[in-house]
This record gives structure tokens, C-alpha cells and sequence, in this order.
């Protein structure tokens, strides 16, 4: 079991390169990477948006899934057949498209809300307050329970049973 450690964290390592190879390509400036204990343990990249456009924030947000979907698309197509290591990479999987606290819940947001987005941080930038701009927090309550997060639910329960279905870990193991 503890050899799955380094794998884990070869698997984290990977995805948040993903964020920082999108950076370079994309030419956004990284800010930092670091670790965050809030809202739970996790390795993050964090980019200044000044300049970027909503399509580079979304591919930066979503690139460290689609590295780590790559990876896990790569093992099942090497033909290995290692129930562990399966079931490790689609929870790696399942965590980063959660509806709650995801990259892609912050894709979404981004998108939905660009303009107050956008606005929020510029008036932050030069040290206005403007009572009428809703910060992100505020933003993501708007964003939680509506019509658009519960097709994400959806999507994602539909994930989890496809991963996590019987049917799946036989073919792995044939």
C-alpha cells in the first residue's frame, strides 16, 4: 500500500505540470505554486489574469484534468492490470471534476460571471471597494444549486458510476 504513495504523488505532480506547461504555451504569467490546507490539503498554480482571456483562463483551468485524464487513458491502453493503480487514478479523477471545488467549478464560474469577474479584480488591483461588486464567495453561492451545477452533478455522478462500475474492473482485469 505504501508504494502507491510515490504514485500518488507522481499523479498530483503531473497534473499541476499540466497547469504550468499550459502557462508557458499560453504565455500567463505564473504567480505562484504552492500548497493550500484551505478548504482541504492541496497543491495549486496560480497565474495572474490580468491580460488573459476567458479562453485562457478556462484551458489553464481545465489542463491539469485533461493531463491527468491522459495518464489514466495511457494505463488502461497499456493493457496493465492493476486494480489499485485503476482505482487510484479515478479518484484522482473523480476529486478534480468535482461540482463543489473543482478547476472546472472555477471554469464554469469564470465564464458565467467574466464581467463581475473581471471587474472585481480590477477594482481589488487598485484598491477600490465597491460594495455592489459581489466577491467570488459570493459568486459561487449564486453558482451552487443552480440549473448549470446540477447538469455538472449530473455529469459527475455519471463518472463516478462509469469508473467505479463492475464492468469496468473486469475489463481492466481480462
Amino acid at each position: 500500500m505504501y508504494e502507491l504513495i510515490p504514485i500518488m504523488i507522481l499523479v498530483i505532480v503531473i497534473h499541476e505540470t499540466g497547469h504550468i506547461v499550459t502557462a508557458r504555451i499560453l504565455n500567463l504569467n505564473i504567480d505562484k505554486i504552492g500548497f493550500s490546507l484551505k478548504p482541504f490539503p492541496r497543491f495549486y498554480v496560480s497565474v495572474i489574469t490580468r491580460k488573459s482571456t476567458i479562453c485562457q483562463r478556462i484551458i489553464f483551468l481545465i489542463s491539469g484534468n485533461i493531463a491527468t485524464t491522459l495518464i489514466f487513458l495511457l494505463f488502461l491502453l497499456s493493457n496493465l492490470s492493476h486494480p489499485i493503480l485503476y482505482y487510484l487514478l479515478a479518484i484522482q479523477i473523480v476529486v478534480e471534476t468535482n461540482p463543489i471545488y473543482s478547476d472546472y467549478v472555477v471554469a464554469i464560474m469564470s465564464y458565467l460571471f467574466r464581467k463581475k469577474y473581471d471587474r472585481y479584480y480590477y477594482l481589488a488591483r487598485h484598491g477600490i471597494n465597491d460594495d455592489e461588486i459581489i466577491n467570488p464567495q459570493k459568486l459561487k453561492e449564486i453558482y451552487i444549486f443552480s440549473s448549470i451545477w446540477y447538469i455538472h452533478f449530473i455529469l459527475w455522478g455519471a463518472l463516478i458510476i462509469t469508473l467505479f462500475s463492475p464492468n469496468c474492473l473486469i475489463q481492466l482485469i481480462n
